[in-house]
């Protein structure tokens, strides 16, 4: 069922400017050419963060690849089944909106068969997990039923000793809605 805009205030950070986003790479955890291909894909990812190419944060980036990196930040592990609204094996991939354009460019060209969850980071988890998504290849249908339409589960600003999307320099000096 459509969500009801009247019922529900889709708000972002004060700001009211998208600074950090998700992909979610999406993979049949019971093929293993697809669990392969989401692993060098997440290979490729932590590789270019280590060379300095762009900034995310998924599965094997760590402060010893990523510069200023807490060593004890809590990166999401690779889900071999489903996990939360994600009906299939999958990672996340943080990214700030400094290196967007980066890390988008990277998977459009490298994600061969594999189908990828684009979303941003608001207030609104449910929002952003549906109406504000966009997807690479083929979408999959996500459980929202395990989303709040009251903001709970939504993530805070992810790794802020970085400065970067919602902890940048940038981010604070702009007014407040």
């Amino acid at each position: 069922m459509p969500l009801d805009g009247a019922a529900h205030q889709f708000t972002t950070w004060p700001d009211a400017e998208l600074r950090e986003f998700h992909f979610h790479v999406y993979f049949f955890q019971a093929n293993e050419a697809s669990v392969a291909d989401a692993l060098r894909l997440k290979g490729e990812l932590v590789d270019a963060v280590a060379s300095g190419a762009f900034v995310c944060v998924c599965d094997g980036v760590n402060s010893s690849n990523l510069a200023g990196f807490a060593s004890d930040a809590k990166v999401p592990p690779v889900n071999m089944g489903p996990r939360g609204p994600h009906p299939v094996g999958s990672y996340e991939v943080w990214v700030p909106s400094e290196h967007l354009g980066a890390v988008m460019s990277h998977l459009m060209l490298h994600r061969g068969e594999l189908s990828v969850l684009f979303h941003p980071l608001s207030l609104h988890c449910v929002e952003d997990h549906t109406g504000r998504a966009m997807w690479l290849g083929p979408s999959f249908n996500i459980d929202r039923t395990v989303l709040s339409f009251d903001g709970a589960d939504c993530d805070p600003p992810q790794y802020p000793e970085l400065g970067l999307g919602y902890s940048s320099a940038a981010a604070k000096r702009l007014p407040k809605a």
